[in-house]
C-alpha cells in the first residue's frame, strides 16, 4: 500500500481512490501522455515539447 504522506490521493467515489506520484519535473502544461511500453512513457507539453520518461 502506498504511503499517503508521500503519495497523496484523490477520492473519486465512495470506494475509489487515485494515487498521485510525480514522475518528472519541468513540464508547464502537460497535454498528452502515451504509454509506449511498461517502462516508458511519452509526455507532450502544450508548448509542443515531447518528453520521454523511463522508469
Amino acid at each position: 500500500m502506498l504511503n499517503q504522506k508521500t503519495h497523496p490521493f484523490i477520492e473519486i467515489g465512495d470506494e475509489s481512490k487515485i494515487y498521485l506520484e510525480k514522475i518528472v519535473d519541468g513540464i508547464d502544461i502537460p497535454w498528452g501522455i502515451s504509454f509506449i511500453s511498461k517502462d516508458e512513457i511519452l509526455i507532450t507539453d502544450k508548448k509542443r515539447y515531447i518528453i520521454s520518461c523511463k522508469g
